[in-house]
């Protein structure tokens, strides 16, 4: 969660405060019948923070009372916690309820890794990555992250259903997931690999249009050419994590 939110997760604290301090304290309908327009704007900035975030169900165990300490803390500037601190704690607290919401993701991934790795043929790097040569190349590999390669892929789920693919495909090494950055280097121009790919090294916890976050990917992955890059190239954009496409 970026800081932005969290400032937006504060301001539930205020819309609370709001709430409980004008027209009555828990007494709701005195603040919705209320004929003040601060009453009225206060009332109503609550709703629609509430609605922001109440209505998913990992928010709604949050404590509101602190919640509305918070805010009041940072209005008499006496926080407990500062702004970067508070940032990471979020943070933290997001990605334990994420990793709750697809523990099914997490620990059939790990399970199916743990047995792959078992199958003849099938190597595993200190990184985590398994791969399995299906066709050994006798052209170059390539030789850094910055090169540019030409493949053809397919990506299934370990489920074998059928997520991607592309021919063609061109791309720096440095712009894709981990996984291809690092795999892709232990080619030769000519090989056909299989990349099974731990949810770290793939999309992770963020996942991408066609993929759940914390998902075990299966890529084939042929590579047609590998091309010298820049040996300083500038790096690569936040967030370009190919593949997939769709």
């Amino acid at each position: 969660m970026k800081f932005s939110n969290l400032v937006i997760m504060l301001a539930v604290g205020v819309a609370l405060t709001a709430m409980t301090s004008c027209g009555g304290g828990s007494d709701i309908s005195k603040a919705k019948m209320s004929s003040s327009e601060l009453d009225s704007a206060s009332y109503s900035f609550g709703v629609l923070v509430g609605q922001r975030f109440f209505p998913k169900e990992f928010y709604k165990e949050l404590n509101v009372e602190l919640l509305a300490r918070g805010i009041m803390d940072v209005r008499d500037s006496s926080v407990l916690i500062e702004a970067e601190a508070a940032n990471d704690v979020v943070m933290r607290y997001n990605k334990t309820l994420q990793e709750s919401q697809y523990e099914g993701n997490i620990s059939e991934g790990k399970d199916f890794l743990a047995n792959n790795a078992k199958r003849s043929g099938v190597k595993t790097t200190a990184s985590g990555l398994q791969y399995e040569v299906v066709k050994e190349g006798t052209g170059p590999k390539p030789s850094g992250p910055t090169d540019k390669v030409t493949t053809n892929y397919t990506g299934t789920f370990i489920n074998g259903e059928k997520f991607d693919g592309n021919e063609g495909m061109e791309f720096a090494l440095n712009q894709v997931i981990p996984a291809w950055t690092e795999g892709i280097q232990l080619m030769n121009v000519g090989s056909k690999y299989k990349f099974y790919v731990p949810q770290q090294l793939g999309y992770g916890e963020r996942g991408s249009q066609s993929i759940e976050p914390y998902k075990t990917l299966i890529f084939e992955v042929e590579l047609l050419k590998a091309v010298a890059g820049d040996p300083a190239p500038p790096q690569g954009q936040p967030g370009i994590q190919l593949p997939p496409q769709n």
